[in-house]
């Protein structure tokens, strides 16, 4: 998935493609100060649980950035207020993926924001310096299930200038986990599946684990 808030994708085009990139025009996603309201916006679903506001930015908003936070798109989105519960929710992907985003620091204070699954399970957090700079932020997510990610501005205002979710390499901790978690297989010596083991020696396969165990 890749959004860039203006011509990606096409979706998020056709409602908000005719802002000029030379005017002081924003456009709501969400109104100001909106409470318990949804709105869906190029594939991404924004939620104000609380005195919130979503704005498509016309103009561009790009801001200075150092070498390694540099690549972002003009045109952004702007999370306001909030409370604590406004979030951008991405398109559910299957995992493992590797997300991307361009944040910029539109007010020069220094601010966090969170990023969770869509049962709102706290993912990561990242920090936003207090300069009025463009910032970029990687997650990776390495468990092989699907997953939407959700952005939580924290109740502070920032601007999303881009977002990119690609697939990513499952991390070696996630597998491990995976394949404990998974229930167990019991064969016999002889290759045979046995549903209820007694006492001896099987091979037990769990996910992509497999070895050997006594069962006394």
């Amino acid at each position: 998935y890749y959004t860039d808030f203006n011509q990606f994708p096409y979706s998020f085009y056709q409602a908000y493609g005719d802002i000029p990139n030379d005017a002081e025009e924003n456009r709501d996603i969400i109104a100001k100060n909106s409470t318990d309201v949804t709105a869906e916006a190029g594939g991404i679903t924004y939620y104000s649980g609380t005195t919130g506001r979503v704005v498509a930015m016309g103009k561009s908003n790009i801001f200075e950035a150092d070498a390694e936070n540099e690549g972002a798109s003009a045109r952004c989105i702007q999370l306001i207020g909030g409370a604590g519960e406004l979030y951008a929710q991405l398109p559910e992907v299957q995992g493992p993926c590797a997300l991307t985003i361009y944040v910029g620091n539109s007010t020069g204070n220094g601010a966090s924001f969170f990023v969770k699954d869509a049962q709102a399970t706290e993912l990561a957090e990242f920090q936003i310096p207090a300069e009025k700079k463009m910032y970029k932020y990687t997650y990776t997510f390495g468990k092989a299930e699907t997953v939407a990610l959700r952005i939580y501005n924290n109740a502070n205002q920032f601007n999303i200038n881009d977002i990119l979710v690609e697939k990513a390499e499952e991390t070696l901790l996630d597998a491990i986990e995976a394949a404990e978690a998974a229930d167990a297989v019991y064969y016999n010596l002889q290759g045979i599946r046995v549903e209820n083991p007694a006492a001896g020696l099987y091979i037990r396969v769990r996910g992509e684990k497999v070895d050997k165990v006594v069962i006394r």
